[in-house]
């Protein structure tokens, strides 16, 4: 996991870098805001993000992180209770936060849930829904489609969730199960019945068009996925 501390606290920082080193693959951190927010713009991402709120007496960091859809928040801050009502309205919905001083024992409580929610990423794909956390579990996701700069998953029980970020950004981290088969659609082939030149039609019946420049590919995981299937049988 990569993180990022974005504080001009210098003894802030110390410490959490301190705290962090043993539990992330790499950790950086910014002392402005925007230079961390042009870092995000050139392709910069973390799974983690310790963000402090008040910078310079502007709570800042709320408006920062609530563009942080992919990653978890952890706000850091010595006016929690000041804040309390803005985090949730203006921030996001945080994953957590963290008192300044920062101690130790708080620092490994905050990174046990973080560890457990990674866990969770394995096996699906974690959404903001009316302000809640939502895992959409990786089987039972049908298919996830494209809309301008948003994505729709939608579920074997009927329900859809939007997420806030397009499908050339999403289907990179999305598991072997799923394949392009159109330029605007991801289909989980654990779902798919059939399967032809210019369409497939899933299990419930729906039907999600095959483009040309997809086509090839999409077939040749679809067989591989049948062939796979039938040996574990």
């Amino acid at each position: 996991m990569r993180c990022v501390i974005c504080d001009d606290n210098k003894n802030t920082v110390r410490e959490l870098i301190s705290f962090t080193k043993d539990h992330f693959e790499s950790n950086e951190y910014y002392n402005d805001l925007d230079s961390f927010s042009n870092a995000l713009l050139h392709g910069k991402q973390f799974d983690v993000v310790f963000m402090d709120i008040d910078w310079g007496h502007n709570p800042r960091g709320l408006k920062t992180a609530s563009l942080l859809t992919d990653s978890l928040v952890v706000y850091v801050t010595a006016y929690a209770s000041e804040y309390v009502e803005r985090i949730f309205t203006e921030g996001g919905h945080p994953f957590a936060c963290l008192q300044k001083p920062v101690d130790r024992a708080s620092f490994d409580a905050v990174m046990n849930k973080v560890e457990r929610e990674s866990e969770k990423k394995h096996s699906g794909y974690t959404i903001t829904s009316n302000g809640r956390h939502v895992l959409l579990r990786w089987s039972e996701i049908l298919y996830a489609e494209g809309c301008l700069h948003r994505t729709v998953f939608y579920l074997s029980n009927g329900k859809h969730y939007t997420a806030p970020k397009s499908l050339e950004h999403l289907a990179i981290s999305f598991p072997e199960q799923f394949v392009r088969c159109h330029k605007s659609f991801s289909v989980n082939l654990q779902h798919v019945r059939e399967f032809s030149r210019t369409k497939l039609i899933l299990r419930n019946g729906k039907q999600l068009p095959v483009s040309r420049s997809h086509s090839a590919e999409a077939r040749i995981r679809f067989m591989t996925h049948l062939s796979n299937s039938v040996l574990e049988e």
